[in-house]
């Protein structure tokens, strides 16, 4: 398979020449293809109609089992049959980051756009860039920027906890979304005392705050210069469930 064709899905075929399904192919990647459908799909508008319908599904599946919350991960890559593709909201802040050449097409970022925006009427859109995944998939330098809108921070709600966020900052899309039920299960478990060390922004101590008869009011930042736990002690957020 030739270097130039990195950017496209198609059939791919197993050792007897029988179809296996399709797959979208990185050049540089360990993992070269990402399996993407079953059927063969062997042109750019049948693979774009599979990824339309693939982020409408997301999104609906989101709408059936997401509560008490409005920062989620909306789209997440492999598990929503979209590998290399996240899309996290922040209320009505969204971030799309891009993992694999595949999605780095100008046409099919776009199409990923509108459809998101369609789906869930976003005003607010952000890129987010991780720049060592960038450099592995030998993709172009490129800055977190603005995409949509003209928002890029806000204070969503994690399980009816305030969170301070900015979209152009922080690690991952700005907070760990993927923690989301984790934050919530420890909830559900954790009684007496409790610490949440070598923190971010403070996820586990925030939900742990509302069951635990004590939860001390200093945590570490996962790195330095990251400042969201910082913030959340000094905005009394330790008190909201109080």
């Amino acid at each position: 398979m030739k270097a130039e064709r990195n950017r496209r899905a198609g059939p791919r075929g197993g050792p007897k020449g029988k179809p296996l399904g399709s797959a979208i192919f990185s050049s540089s990647s360990q993992i070269r293809l990402r399996f993407v459908s079953r059927e063969p799909l062997r042109s750019e508008d049948e693979f774009m109609v599979l990824v339309r319908r693939r982020l409408a599904e997301a999104v609906a599946y989101r709408s059936r089992v997401v509560s008490s919350s409005n920062a989620f991960r909306l789209v997440f890559s492999e598990a929503d049959r979209l590998p290399g593709l996240i899309v996290d909201r922040y209320n009505d802040v969204f971030t799309l980051q891009i993992l694999t050449q595949a999605w780095e097409k100008p046409a099919r970022k776009q199409t990923i756009i509108d459809k998101i925006k369609d789906l869930t009427q976003a005003e607010n859109i952000v890129e987010r860039v991780d720049e060592r995944i960038r450099e592995l998939e030998q993709l172009p330098e490129l800055a977190s920027a603005l995409l949509s809108g003209s928002k890029k921070h806000g204070d969503p709600e994690h399980e009816r906890r305030a969170v301070h966020y900015d979209a152009l900052s922080g690690q991952k899309t700005g907070a760990f979304l993927d923690q989301r039920e984790n934050y919530a299960a420890a909830a559900a478990y954790a009684r007496g005392e409790a610490l949440d060390i070598c923190t971010y922004q403070g996820g586990f101590a925030l939900h742990l705050a509302r069951v635990c008869d004590k939860v001390p009011p200093w945590i570490f930042p996962a790195k330095p210069g990251g400042g969201g736990a910082k913030r959340k002690t000094q905005s009394g957020a330790w008190q909201a469930g109080d």
